[in-house]
């Protein structure tokens, strides 16, 4: 790695955010200078993890005091789905670059609202959203594009419920949801 090493931050500690964490440690190649969770236990076992690589990381309970923080640079947030869009908005006014942990938002205005901001603030804004790189996903891609879809392809995915929220599966097949597919696949 070349240059100063970029400062990260990490806001949601529990499922995904912890397992970023310990990726972001093996990797070496990180500067874990803040963590923060609402869970006491929680944040107490990512601070060790930090410290047991060599991290001396700010620990905080309160996301806007990670936010406040000038060795944070970039910021990894791995909150409940319905946290997303509002921290990450928060995360590029305060000056920070953020990937957050999809989905950014089920409300397609509330995310144009987050990449507007980003685009105001002059920061990065990505959703952990890992299948577009998957060489099947471009597969996939390629088909649409090329309008070489099979007929009668068929697609289905589980959504799981959260907070509150039920289950549920949406499906669709081709050629009536065609448009929608290649939209997706293809932002």
């Amino acid at each position: 790695m070349t240059g100063k090493a970029i400062g990260i931050g990490l806001i949601g500690l529990g499922g995904q955010g912890g397992e970023h964490l310990r990726v972001l440690l093996a990797l070496g190649q990180t500067k874990i200078v803040a963590l923060c969770d609402a869970g006491e236990e929680t944040l107490g076992r990512a601070e060790a993890a930090a410290r047991h690589s060599g991290h001396e990381p700010l620990t905080c309970r309160d996301y806007r005091r990670l936010l406040e923080d000038p060795n944070v640079d970039a910021v990894y947030i791995s909150l409940p789905n319905t946290m997303h869009c509002e921290w990450s908005i928060k995360a590029v006014e305060a000056g920070k670059h953020v990937l957050c942990e999809k989905p950014l938002s089920r409300h397609p205005g509330v995310v144009e609202q987050a990449f507007d901001a980003a685009e105001r603030a002059g920061r990065f804004l990505s959703e952990a959203f890992m299948y577009r790189h998957n060489p099947q996903t471009k597969r996939l891609v390629e088909l649409v594009r090329g309008k070489r879809f099979p007929r009668g392809v068929f697609a289905q995915r589980r959504l799981p419920g959260g907070h509150g929220e039920a289950e549920k599966t949406v499906s669709f097949s081709e050629p009536c949801r065609r448009p929608i597919l290649a939209r997706l696949l293809l932002l």
